[in-house]
This record gives C-alpha cells, structure tokens and sequence, in this order.
C-alpha cells in the first residue's frame, strides 16, 4: 500500500562479550572448594593454562541476602545452587524475571525445603516456576541401591543433549540423593534425565522463559556429576538453552508506552529520551551512536520514580517507528539503552477470513463484502443505479391485464 511506515521492522540488538550469569549460593563456606557453587564456578569459568578464561561465560556469585541488590535483567540466566526458600519480594522479583524471558536452573541440596519451595514458587497456572512438586529426599542406601543411583535416560534429541549424545558416557555417574517430585496442577515438566528411581532433570515453559530443575546437587555431597567429563559441556549448553533472548522486551507498538528498569542507586536519576534519526539521502538510517546526543534536543527528559524496590522510568511518546535512545549517568558512569519502535504487524498477516469478520473489522454499517470477485462489477452497478423495476412493473401489468380478462368473462358472466 502507499504507508511506508509498516514497509520495515526495527529491533535492536545487544552483542556481549560474554554471557552474564548469576549464580546464588546457598550453602556458603569459608573453604572454596566446600563453597554449593564452587564446580558450577568452576565449569562455566573454565579456566585455561596461564590463568586465562576462554569460556563465553562470565559468572557473579551472591548470597541469598545479596540476591534483592541485583538487577536481573543485566543476566542471562540464574542459577539457584541449594538456596533456602525465598521470601515473597524475592520471589516476586524471580517470578517476573522468568516469566518475562529470562532463564532459571535450581539445583537441590539439603538446604533446600520441599513444601516451603512448593509454596514459594507456587501460584496461578501460568506463574508456577517448578517443573514439578518437590518431594522427599531418596537415598540410595536406604534405597537398595549399590553405589548410588543410576543414568537411565537421556533425551539425546534435546538441545542441551544433541550435540552431545555421542561423547556423553554416564556409566560411571553415580547419584547417591535426590528429591522426589510429583506432578502438580500442570502435570509434570519434560524429563531430560532420569534415574533408577526418578526424574534428575525436568523443564518447564513458563511464560516466555525457561526453567530447569536438577532433583540432585551442584557438589560432591549427593552425587559424583560435577567430577564426570560431561559436566562441563552439558551445563554450559544448559546455560544457552535457558539464556533469555537480548532483545526481549526492547520493542514496543507505535503509541504505546515503553518502561524502561533502571540499576539501584541512591541519587536521582535522570534519563534523556531521543528519537529515531532522520534517514540519509540514501534511504539507511544512521548508527545510533553515531552522533552525539548533546547535540540534538530529547523528546523527553523523565526522572526514575521507585517501584516495588526498582528505579523506573515509562516513555509514551511512541509516535513515529525507528530506534529510540534512553541515556542516562549513574555514578560516573554513562549508559546507553536502545528500543524498536514498530507500528502494529496485523496487516502482514495474510491468512484469509471470513466475510464476516471482514465486515466486523471494516465497522462501517453500510460496507459490504464481496467474497465472490466476479460479482464485484454487478453489485457496483447496482450500487450506482440502484435496482431496475420497470421490467418487474411491466411483468405485473401483464399479470393482472390476464387476470382482470378472466375474472370478466369467467365469473361475471354467471
């Protein structure tokens, strides 16, 4: 048609050296090697000769205390290593994390309590975070199990497994505990492993993120997994697996506002909004950094208001498509955060619909719809002349000539 507009899509994307994950320990000690997350650390540093990391992971290890000082949306994932259950506002903060795109794996432990994490990661069909409903602790000893339980099962077709399936040996995995689980409401989440005796990992979708659950723990205390050569390779792949996308949620309709959560800091902030740039000559919009914003005046200069313990600020003059900039400084230091702005995608839909729901879109009382186009140049012309009644006109005056000859000479006569 002739709107340019809805002709392009805008979206942004952020390129990271390295993929940001948060790891929170929940069982912490004065030894590292004694430390929940002390492998997890380990293998997803994966340090080389001379004291160099080649891995494309960079971890930050927290506290259960620590975890409220930290802005979820700065990581690709979180890993929850033997934590205790959370309280609410901590919860409220993962529940929404996950829930909008961002990834989640909880590895068990004897710190962690099953019905309190029922409980806590418990809520309305679409918000349950748990793959399943957390049970008792099996061990393998009172189990009859010789040498700990075993690796029954592999999904080799799942894409933490796949690229896998041929190196992974799991003969000698040994898992001495683990928890029970139980379907919930939703029924059980998708097995990736199982053992002798149940589930190991589970997967669950919820909303537009992903959740892992591992039944056993991240150390040596209930099984020998994180000293198998496969330990490495396949958490790093649950890590991409589960890794949000780096353009969620930086994408908005034409009109609508756009919210944008801000680092915790202690003075106010102020944050300059810029528009899309003008296009060149050429029809390519330049870089958005390649000017500087000093130069150019902001739609909008908003201030972070506190919300639920988070900084935000709400931009709603959406009203062109492109790329906008929010800028702001906390500290000494300057950030810059870009987001698409489209207008509304149902035009390029081009499935085919029902007359009737065509005239429900269009909403005009006197519209009309065509399904046949073969009878458009008919229903025109009547449209523009309206319908012809002189042939009609001319049928019943020939009608009733024949009728008033037989009522005279059949039934008058008598």
């Amino acid at each position: 048609d002739e709107l340019d507009a809805d002709n392009a899509r805008h979206f942004t994307v952020t390129v990271l050296d390295k993929l940001p994950v948060l790891l929170v320990n929940g069982a912490p000690s004065a030894v590292p090697y004694l430390n929940e997350t002390f492998f997890l650390e380990l293998a997803l540093g994966a340090p080389a000769a001379g004291g160099k990391t080649v891995s494309p992971v960079q971890t930050k290890t927290v506290t259960p205390a620590e975890f409220l000082n930290q802005r979820l949306d700065d990581y690709g994932c979180v890993v929850l290593a033997n934590v205790p259950a959370p309280t609410e506002l901590w919860m409220d903060r993962l529940r929404r994390y996950v829930l909008g795109g961002g990834g989640l794996i909880i590895f068990a432990g004897d710190h962690v309590d099953s019905p309190a994490y029922n409980a806590a990661f418990a809520g309305s069909q679409e918000e349950v975070l748990l793959p399943a409903l957390l049970g008792e602790v099996r061990d393998s000893t009172e189990s009859g199990a010789e040498g700990g339980f075993r690796i029954r099962r592999l999904d080799r077709q799942h894409p933490v497994f796949l690229s896998l399936a041929e190196a992974i040996d799991t003969h000698a995995a040994r898992v001495k505990r683990f928890l029970a689980t139980t379907p919930h409401g939703e029924g059980r989440g998708a097995a990736l492993a199982d053992l002798d005796a149940g589930p190991l990992f589970l997967e669950k979708k919820a909303g537009a993120g992903t959740v892992i659950l591992c039944t056993s723990a991240a150390d040596l205390d209930w099984s020998n997994l994180a000293a198998r050569s496969f330990f490495l390779p396949v958490l790093h792949q649950m890590v991409y697996y589960v890794s949000r996308s780096a353009t969620r949620g930086h994408s908005v309709t034409v009109g609508m506002p756009y919210s944008l959560e801000l680092p915790p800091s202690d003075a106010p902030v102020e944050v300059k909004v810029f528009g899309p740039q003008q296009q060149s000559p050429t029809g390519a919009a330049a870089s958005p950094g390649a000017e500087r914003e000093g130069e150019e005046e902001p739609l909008a200069v908003l201030a972070a208001d506190a919300d639920e313990g988070a900084h935000k600020v709400t931009f709603r003059r959406t009203r062109r498509p492109g790329i906008y900039r929010a800028v702001y400084t906390i500290g000494n230091q300057e950030h810059r955060h870009l987001f698409a702005v489209n207008v509304e995608s149902r035009e390029s839909e081009l499935d085919r619909i029902e007359p009737q729901e065509a005239q429900r879109v269009l909403g005009a009382p006197n519209s009309k719809v065509v399904p046949d186009p073969q009878r458009l140049a008919s229903l025109v012309r009547r449209e523009r002349e309206g319908l012809p009644l002189w042939n009609h006109l001319f049928v019943l005056a020939i009608l009733l000539a024949v009728a008033e000859s037989f009522v005279g000479n059949a039934v008058l006569k008598h």
